[in-house]
């Protein structure tokens, strides 16, 4: 069970993680103009 909950981690981390990489560019890019 513990592996299973760290697994839902690293998955909720991976999303977070691609979550800034595409908010990111969205906020240099409002910076910018």
């Amino acid at each position: 069970m513990n592996r299973k909950k760290n697994q839902n981690l690293e998955n909720l981390l991976l999303l977070f993680f691609l979550v800034i990489a595409l908010l990111v560019p969205l906020i240099f890019g409002s910076s910018h103009y």
